[in-house]
């Protein structure tokens, strides 16, 4: 298998780099989501450092991704998938892609124009800044909100390539699971 995508496919940088970001994005719901529900209690402060933690080395590893996208571009796309498929595909990753950077953009800069610090597990720490409620807020109503949007594309993008999985084995001729 290639490192590089080409036009039949995605290469293994490609596909390692999606999967990575993916399985962290999902963990960084989770954290989030159980985070939001837990009042005061002193362990979702200990959450939370590792929501943001996480959420920094997801931010830097989506704008490698990025960049790594706009170098190599998108490969062919099937040409027995109808166009608003084709369509429909390109829009979503585009728009996992740029949602996934501003969800880690929009909680870093809460976090500090909260006057907060950020700790990358240690071995890092961004300082916060002089604090701006009304900025933080911004951000916080930002992060939290498009949070849902980004739900509703992994959704998306999940079912999809759930349906092409499918879609594949059944034209395979493979009876194993899906029943011709």
């Amino acid at each position: 298998m290639k490192m590089d995508d080409t036009n039949a496919g995605y290469g293994v940088i490609s596909m390692v780099n999606h999967w990575v970001v993916g399985l962290l994005v999902l963990g960084l719901i989770a954290v989030g989501l159980t985070s939001a529900g837990m009042g005061n209690d002193p362990q979702r402060f200990e959450l939370i450092k590792l929501h943001k933690a996480t959420g920094v080395i997801v931010l830097i590893l989506a704008l490698w991704r990025l960049g790594w996208r706009l170098k190599q571009g998108f490969p062919d796309p099937s040409p027995d998938h109808p166009a608003w498929q084709i369509t429909t595909a390109k829009f979503m990753h585009w728009f996992l892609m740029i949602a996934i950077i501003a969800m880690g953009t929009s909680g870093l800069f809460w976090s500090l124009f909260g006057g907060r610090e950020v700790s990358i597990f240690g071995i890092l720490t961004i300082p916060g800044f002089e604090e701006s409620e009304g900025v933080a807020d911004t951000l916080q109503t930002f992060h939290r909100g498009f949070s849902k949007a980004l739900i509703a594309g992994i959704a998306v993008h999940t079912a999809a390539g759930v349906y092409h999985a499918v879609t594949n084995f059944k034209k395979s001729g493979s009876r194993m699971f899906v029943p011709k």
